[in-house]
């Protein structure tokens, strides 16, 4: 999982609590960073919370340099093939990362994955475990509700008519 040529890049977007370590330095970096944030994503969508979460950034970027993941207590009975994944997509040093040699079929070969029939699941033949159930497409019971007015960033970014994005 490397850019042509073994390129790497300095370009620094996306969400701090996704970042891998290597970003919050500053340093060049390339794919591993999209193996860091699918082990972040994995663990918030198992334990409701981001690893390495603070409400300081300075913090936050100090704990995903350095910390451990912040695991739930038991996290690891209940879910130890994740648990065990999740190490290695989180691995601090890229190169040690699950799926940056092998690519993707290192990770599909991963123990967490020997019960998913993936061909099964990416042409969408396997029910979800949860479907919740819905009053329309725009039934939105089953999340909290959210008031920008007590949203301290709410507003921080909109389109002011001057058409910048306009060609993305």
């Amino acid at each position: 999982v490397h850019l042509p040529g073994d390129m790497k890049t300095y370009t620094r977007c996306g969400s701090p609590e996704y970042m891998a370590p290597e970003l919050h330095m500053g340093q060049p970096h390339a794919k591993p960073v999209d193996i860091w944030a699918i082990g972040v994503l994995a663990f918030e969508l198992l334990s409701g919370t981001t690893p390495f979460f603070h409400e300081n950034l300075m913090r936050m970027a100090e704990k995903t340099r350095e910390a451990e993941p912040a695991w739930p207590e038991g996290f690891d009975a209940k879910f130890p093939e994740a648990h065990a994944m999740i190490g290695k997509l989180l691995a601090k040093k890229p190169a040690e990362r699950v799926g940056v040699e092998g690519g993707v079929a290192t990770l599909k070969a991963d123990p967490f994955f020997a019960e998913i029939d993936l061909e099964q699941l990416a042409a969408k033949k396997i029910t979800a475990p949860y479907v919740p159930d819905l009053e329309d497409e725009e039934d939105c019971s089953h999340f909290e509700e959210f008031d920008d007015e007590d949203d301290e960033n709410a507003g921080l970014y909109f389109d002011d008519g001057a058409g910048w994005a306009d060609n993305f």
